[in-house]
């Protein structure tokens, strides 16, 4: 009797002695934190979805961080009101074009103490582009390279050779003409329908500009430049840009009549539905929606001479408010640089679904098998080494945007009424002139002017309320 009851003591006191480490346990354990990731794709978009997959994998090795992705940000004022009024996400999805607005206006974290690896295993090119003064403001964790996409069977079909695509502005103008003279048709509700030579995007979008600044910056010449005064100016009214627009005028003469009206997704789906037969597009427009039913054939930016080939690539990074303090801060770094770790990055050269919307930034993902057995998509990875010049983001953003970009659109509209000595003038001038109304020098855009007078508004308003009161 006594032992079994010595036993049943032993017992309890091992059981409370268990349950008592157990609390304790969960006393130490530090509770849950939630990141929200505030990204620049929309909700169930392709990218959109890859993200959920890399958080999904982030929160089963981090069970105390939950992420909580947000999309489709607004423009890039509003996020710097926001981290400003500190309402911002703890981790913000930014284009390389928009660091050095945030970064210069200290909106960002520095980085460089928590990423020091990431340095040697990035490719370069992505990393130096969130290096401002030798300090990392933010975490390369994708890449969006466009290239020109071509239909393999229509160029058998128009006797040109599959296997040489165009590799110059000349060859791509040559085999456009062709294409057209061939009379290709596509059906539509069973209907036959003329196939055209190129799919350009010709709207008055961000696509198109973004087009015509690649055209530039391959003929040597960067879209925007800083003048002695330390002001942003076009250079559009130059050899080089009347070049491009010519190029533009050409490549929408054997493109379907409703190109100007089109940005890039319109593009694709005409290529897509077989309306044009090359289009420039992303690695979305290789692997997403639905496979296209034509055999897909993919190269580089053709070049307006031989041995000059640059490729539209935007690089997206991941940044932290720099007002972000103590868990919150930890946690959103730990998600940060868990974007650009291994585990993260194979998920993204994978992708989803026959879907792989970005290229990964990892050196070593490039180098090995991620890209090595898929020649398309190895295609568009090679492309980051051939990136061209990154464009200041104001050139994108308002009144500059629109301005400059409505005159290219126009001669694309009206090429017969206006010359390209007209377009190019008259765009470079009202450029200019947007720039210098709504910017003063570099790093003090409107976004600095207002928020100065809102301070000083609020100043005088709650001075003049003082005195009231005090009468």
């Amino acid at each position: 009797m006594r032992r079994r009851r010595s036993r049943t003591g032993l017992a309890l006191a091992c059981g409370l002695a268990a349950l008592a480490a157990v609390w304790a346990g969960l006393a130490r354990a530090e509770p849950s934190v939630t990141v929200e990731f505030q990204t620049l794709a929309e909700k169930g978009a392709d990218r959109y979805r890859l993200l959920e997959a890399v958080i999904a994998a982030f929160e089963d090795e981090h069970p105390n961080i939950n992420v909580r992705l947000v999309g489709e940000r607004l423009k890039l004022d509003y996020v710097m009101q926001s981290i400003i009024a500190r309402r911002s996400a703890d981790v913000i999805e930014v284009r390389a074009t928009e660091l050095p607005f945030l970064v210069n206006r200290g909106a960002l974290a520095d980085l460089t103490a928590e990423t020091g690896e990431l340095a040697h295993q990035c490719i370069s090119r992505a990393w130096g582009l969130c290096v401002i003064d030798k300090h990392a403001y933010g975490v390369p964790w994708a890449a969006v390279p466009t290239l020109l996409l071509y239909n393999k069977q229509a160029y058998r079909a128009a006797g040109l050779d599959p296997e040489k695509p165009p590799g110059t502005w000349a060859e791509l103008i040559v085999a456009a003409k062709r294409l057209n003279d061939a009379k290709l048709t596509h059906t539509v509700d069973g209907r036959e329908e003329r196939t055209y030579g190129f799919a350009l995007a010709g709207g008055n979008a961000v696509d198109l500009g973004r087009h015509f600044a690649t055209f530039l910056a391959q003929l040597e010449r960067p879209l925007l430049f800083v003048d002695a005064e330390g002001d942003w100016r076009f250079q559009i009214d130059t050899e080089q840009g009347r070049h491009a627009t010519l190029f533009l005028r050409i490549l929408r003469n054997v493109a379907p009549p409703d190109c100007v009206v089109t940005d890039d997704a319109g593009a694709l789906k005409q290529f897509r539905d077989g309306k044009a037969v090359m289009v420039f597009a992303t690695p979305a427009g290789l692997t997403c929606d639905r496979p296209p039913d034509i055999e897909v054939g993919v190269a580089p930016m053709p070049a307006p001479a031989e041995g000059i080939t640059r490729n539209d690539v935007v690089f997206l990074y991941a940044s932290v408010p720099a007002s972000l303090r103590d868990r919150r801060r930890a946690a959103a770094v730990e998600f940060a640089t868990f974007l650009a770790g291994p585990q993260a990055q194979r998920i993204v050269a994978r992708g989803l679904d026959d879907c792989v919307p970005v290229i990964s930034i990892r050196q070593d993902l490039l180098e090995d098998g991620a890209y090595r057995d898929r020649p398309r998509l190895r295609a568009f990875a090679e492309a980051l080494d051939h990136s061209t010049p990154t464009h200041p983001w104001l050139a994108w953003e308002g009144k500059c945007y629109k301005d400059w970009l409505g005159w290219i659109h126009l001669s694309l509209v009206a090429s017969d009424i206006y010359t390209i000595d007209e377009v190019v003038t008259v765009a470079q001038d009202k450029g200019n002139q947007a720039l210098s109304c709504v910017y003063t020098r570099i790093g003090h855009p409107s976004l600095t002017m207002r928020l100065g007078m809102f301070t000083l508004a609020a100043v005088v308003f709650f001075s003049v309320a003082y005195v009231v009161a005090r009468h």
